[in-house]
């Protein structure tokens, strides 16, 4: 198995591929920080598809259900997971709902995760949590540890309180980027941007704008030098993300 996981949760995130490997050593496990990073691995490893993809609600460039929409919609037959501990009931219907295959919960056991794994790839759905509550269901709890409800409980409330301050801390992060970064883009590269949000190619642009491809190139390296992203599909996730084209530029 070929296996795609972006997580910007560097703590949750090793430990999931450390346990992973250990007890699959077939699955072979690229991960990342970001749906940028993640957008990079897909389009390098065209060749050589990945058979899963798993997600994080919360992490940069996924703007709610937007990242995930455009994953899917960029590679339709790579069955996608969505993963988080906070998402809502709502957040999973409307996920299932795009054609995500699963959702994971980040209270979910790692042997748990590994059953669903198994179960994703014979092409079934999994989504081990009560939509109602948003609780795990008693059958994908693990059966080697047994707590009484109030033990559960607590440790449900732990998690969430801390995923939820999380939440808050990387909100605030991204408000103050919005707030305090000025990303001062010229005309023509606001012109060039808007373009490669539409997905155009250097020789498009440069056909519709009527200047040399050679010129468009050297703005769209001057937009990913000012963005700080490494590529052109970067630059147009990083622009949506902060509202670029929303604001006025020098």
């Amino acid at each position: 198995m070929n296996l795609l996981i972006a997580d910007d949760h560097t703590l949750f995130r090793d430990a999931l591929c450390y346990y992973i490997r250990r007890e699959r050593p077939s699955i072979t496990i690229r991960a990342v920080s970001d749906l940028y990073e993640a957008e990079s691995c897909l389009n390098e490893q065209k060749n050589d598809p990945f058979d899963i993809i798993i997600l994080d609600l919360l992490m940069p460039g996924m703007n709610g259900m937007q990242g995930l929409l455009r994953i899917k919609e960029t590679y339709p037959d790579t069955p996608l997971l969505l993963m988080s501990g906070v998402a809502t009931p709502e957040d999973v219907r409307q996920a299932m709902a795009f054609g995500c295959a699963g959702y994971f919960p980040k209270t979910l056991s790692c042997q748990g995760l590994l059953e669903g794994l198994d179960v994703i790839l014979k092409g079934e759905k999994y989504v081990p949590v009560n939509l109602e509550t948003g609780r795990i269901l008693e059958s994908f709890r693990p059966m080697e540890k047994k707590c009484n409800e109030e033990d559960v409980q607590d440790i449900h409330d732990r998690w969430v309180k801390f995923r939820e301050s999380s939440v808050q801390e990387k909100k605030k992060r991204i408000s103050d980027v919005q707030d305090h970064e000025e990303i001062k883009l010229t005309k023509r590269e606001q012109e060039v941007l808007s373009y490669l949000m539409k997905g155009y190619k250097n020789k498009d642009i440069a056909d519709v704008l009527g200047i040399k491809t050679v010129t468009i190139k050297l703005h769209v390296r001057s937009i990913c030098r000012k963005l700080k992203v490494k590529n052109r599909t970067q630059a147009a996730l990083r622009a949506t993300e902060l509202n670029l084209m929303e604001k006025s530029y020098v």
